[in-house]
């Protein structure tokens, strides 16, 4: 349990980003500009739908849905197998919606820090800002990716 705990949280953070340059200050790119279904600059409101859709994919246990949401280059670290291996389904909350909280968007870089609720109560596994996160989201080929640093395989080095 407490594995299948540490690993949740360890997803969760995979949403969360440390932007590493520019202000932190949220930023609403609601005038995207569209060009034949593709949005041709980054999009808050997509970010949001993305990390929410890839989020409840994992906590639903969908692997192979949640899997189309990571970049290649994180890909090339983490097989499908490997990552199938990594992803436990939140089964002792069979009733969990995952809800974004917060999205700053720096140029194609993203944090997006969000938490599973059972109904109005959260589970408590939002990164803190300021806390230390691998994870963060990116903008590349039109649309948004779920991406991490420093990871051996699927799984950050750095957890304990």
């Amino acid at each position: 349990m407490a594995s299948k705990l540490l690993l949740a949280v360890v997803l969760v953070m995979l949403t969360s980003a440390s932007i590493g340059c520019g202000d932190d200050e949220s930023t609403d790119d609601g005038d995207a500009t569209q060009t034949s279904g593709i949005v041709a600059e980054p999009d808050i409101d997509l970010l949001r739908t993305e990390a929410a859709e890839f989020m409840q994919a994992v906590g639903d246990g969908r692997i192979e849905e949640s899997y189309e949401f990571i970049h290649e280059a994180m890909r090339a670290n983490c097989s499908y197998e490997e990552w199938q291996a990594s992803v436990f389904p939140l089964d002792e909350f069979p009733d969990t919606e995952y809800r974004v909280l917060d999205v700053i968007i720096d140029d194609n870089r993203a944090e997006v820090r969000g938490d599973y609720f059972v109904g109005d109560t959260a589970l408590g596994f939002a990164v803190e800002p300021g806390e230390e996160d691998p994870g963060y989201w990116i903008w590349d080929d039109g649309r948004w990716w779920a991406a991490a640093d420093d990871v051996d395989g699927c799984i950050p080095m750095e957890v304990s």
